[in-house]
């Protein structure tokens, strides 16, 4: 999952301003920081309560663990998630900044009309003047 975000930042860095850069950066970090964070609880996990089941306290501990193995996977499932939210909200921006280029290319095609008319209209009223 890390390589796929990390593939469509490379994509949007090659193509977006340094803001767009920026916020692409920060994306990538914060979900970093979640795995490593998911990871550190795992291992916290096993370091805590990988010998402990032979005691005496094993209904706690094995609630303790279940307890632990619950929220570790609503946090895999939350990353899933805003992983997934990342990278529909970068298929939108870019469809967005395509509609701003498309429309500015409308509007140069239409100023260089405008502009095209206006020399129109001055050459046949100066000729409309030369002929009067």
């Amino acid at each position: 999952m890390q390589q796929q975000v990390a593939s469509d930042g490379a994509a949007a860095q090659s193509n977006g301003s340094p803001e767009q850069q920026n916020m692409v950066e920060q994306e990538e970090l914060q979900q970093q920081h979640m795995a490593q964070d998911i990871n550190g609880l795992q291992q916290q996990d096993d370091a805590e309560y990988g010998d402990e089941m032979g005691g005496t306290g094993q209904v706690q501990v094995s609630n303790a663990l279940a307890e632990q193995r619950a929220s570790k996977k609503r946090a895999q499932d939350d990353v899933k998630l805003l992983a997934n939210r990342i990278a529909l909200l970068k298929l939108e921006e870019k469809k967005a900044w395509k509609k701003i280029e498309e429309t500015k290319k409308k509007a140069i095609e239409i100023m260089k009309v405008r502009q095209r008319n206006a020399e129109t209209r001055d050459e046949k009223e100066a000729f409309a003047a030369q002929r009067a």
